[in-house]
């Protein structure tokens, strides 16, 4: 999981991570990733980056952070961005030169 706008807006944000993060078990991709492998050894790198629109607001450790995402992901293996807005991931696309493969985002 990755945050979108309405965490933002409903709440103080680092308690809604905690709240997904303990209470439902789910990972959330804060400007992270993780290597998703099969049993044969193949992986692939899921990414996540915080809303575009957290750059607005100034909250301090909350921004849109692609290559802090990405620094973990190898340039060998097929990597997936999630990115809450599409204009945040064309301004991710035009700004790195990491690999990726999908952007996923809504």
């Amino acid at each position: 999981m990755f945050v979108g706008n309405h965490e933002y807006y409903y709440g103080d944000t680092n308690e809604w991570l905690h709240y997904f993060t303990t209470k439902f078990n789910i990972t959330v991709l804060h400007n992270e990733n993780r290597n998703l492998c099969s049993s044969s050894g193949d992986c692939i790198c899921v990414a996540g980056v915080d809303d575009f629109f957290t750059e607005k607001l100034r909250i301090p450790g909350h921004h849109m952070d692609a290559e802090r995402a990405l620094s973990g992901c190898s340039e060998t293996q097929p990597t997936i961005l999630l990115v809450h807005q599409p204009n945040g991931a064309s301004k991710i696309l035009r700004n790195t030169k990491k690999r990726i493969d999908l952007i996923l985002s809504g």
